[in-house]
């Protein structure tokens, strides 16, 4: 949903300007736990590398709201948890991710401690230097939250079609300060155009066809 124009002068970085939007029927499914997107935007007003991002998604446990903000650059996103009453971070997370509070004694399985493991990748907004690590291929409808490379190339990469022709991808470094951003463009069946940006930007366009 939403509109993105795309303009290319000459000795020139590819510039955009528009809004995408993710659908209102739009879910967030992670190791059986479903959020709900409540906010999903993506702002251009510049080069394609620079977009803003607005995106919201939480879920209820035992009458507790608990979810997660991203906001400000692609580049430098701002990451917190977020609860509709007070509570720490790391049980936050647990609620999020788990679907149970932390004080609960039961031995978290390998997936889930995997789950919590990549959640370090996420910068907790307001909390003491604790960094946990969130999600191990987190699905959306239409968007998700996964992970994307090997070792120390490994991201926490947020991607998905926003409209049935156009893929927007943005990449987090879990073990260095890098970050990625890639967008691809179905003209027709033969035809695309993507756009990635990362330590190197570069632009491609696709034509495909069988003998």
């Amino acid at each position: 949903l939403g509109h993105l124009q795309l303009l290319q002068r000459p000795g020139e970085v590819l510039s955009a300007h528009g809004e995408l939007r993710l659908g209102e029927d739009a879910v967030y499914e992670a190791y059986g736990q479903r959020l709900e997107i409540t906010t999903g935007r993506v702002l251009f007003a510049g080069p394609l590398a620079r977009p803003d991002i607005r995106l919201e998604a939480e879920r209820t446990v035992d009458g507790v709201t608990v979810g997660v903000r991203v906001s400000g650059r692609a580049s430098a996103p701002q990451v917190e948890l977020y609860a509709d009453e007070p509570m720490a971070q790391e049980e936050i997370l647990s609620l999020l991710v788990l679907g149970r509070s932390l004080r609960n004694s039961a031995e978290p399985t390998a997936a889930e401690r995997q789950a919590l493991a990549l959640g370090a990748a996420l910068k907790l907004g307001g909390s003491t230097g604790v960094l946990e690590r969130f999600g191990s291929r987190l699905g959306i409808k239409d968007f998700a939250l996964g992970t994307d490379g090997d070792s120390d190339q490994t991201q926490v990469a947020l991607s998905g079609y926003v409209r049935p022709d156009l893929y927007l991808s943005f990449g987090m470094g879990v073990f260095e300060p890098t970050q990625s951003i890639k967008l691809r463009y179905q003209f027709s069946k033969k035809l695309s155009l993507e756009a990635v940006t990362s330590l190197e930007s570069a632009i491609t366009l696709f034509y495909s066809w069988r003998f």
